[in-house]
């Protein structure tokens, strides 16, 4: 029973005992109403006013629809966590799908070009033979095949073009040599550096 009577009968309990008359109920019927707000989960006359005990009296009136809107609310706040942690577990994962689709990318496009600096060097050393063997016209038929219509990214191969330009200078046919160079240039700088062991065969190639 002490917390029942603790709170507002407590004051109400107070007032009646109040030595100033001025301080007291005035009447009996006064002191009756003040004990029926406190059965009302009213405020109290007998108790100083104060906002959030005339809250406390308000949410204890309306314990129904205060706990609607609290499971309302909560709902709501949970459904926004859940969606918030979502969106970012979300955006994580797209970026770690665009990293690792950039990587493979990445691994492609050095993969090409580890394909065709091996090729050129190929080529080079096999027109070397050729050339040492004095067998110019399969020379030739090499520097026309280095780059086949068939390759899918041969106009993209500047090594390639290099390698078929410093041949095809070499050999006098300087004119199909400035087209290789000249689609060099819009390709930007070289992926590799020409092999350093074909130089060597490009000079002692005849003019």
């Amino acid at each position: 029973l002490v917390t029942e009577l603790c709170g507002d009968l407590d004051w109400i309990v107070m007032k009646c005992l109040e030595k100033d008359r001025t301080r007291r109920y005035e009447t009996a019927n006064g002191l009756a109403m003040d004990i029926q707000r406190h059965l009302n989960n009213e405020p109290v006359v007998a108790r100083p006013p104060n906002n959030f005990y005339r809250f406390q009296k308000m949410v204890r009136r309306n314990k129904l629809a205060f706990g609607a809107t609290c499971a309302v609310v909560v709902a709501i706040l949970i459904g926004f966590g859940v969606s918030t942690w979502m969106f970012f577990g979300e955006r994580e994962a797209k970026r770690e799908q665009v990293r690792l689709r950039e990587l493979a990318e990445a691994s492609v496009r050095q993969a090409k070009l580890e394909e065709t600096r091996t090729r050129a060097v190929s080529m080079a050393r096999i027109l070397e033979i050729e050339a040492e063997d004095g067998n110019w016209v399969r020379v030739d038929q090499g520097i026309d095949g280095l780059l086949i219509p068939a390759d899918v990214d041969n106009a993209a191969n500047p090594l390639l073009l290099e390698v078929r330009g410093r041949f095809l200078a070499r050999r006098g046919r300087f004119h199909e040599a400035v087209v290789d160079f000249s689609a060099i240039v819009k390709l930007g700088p070289l992926p590799f550096t020409a092999p350093t062991d074909t130089n060597s065969f490009f000079k002692s190639i005849p003019l």
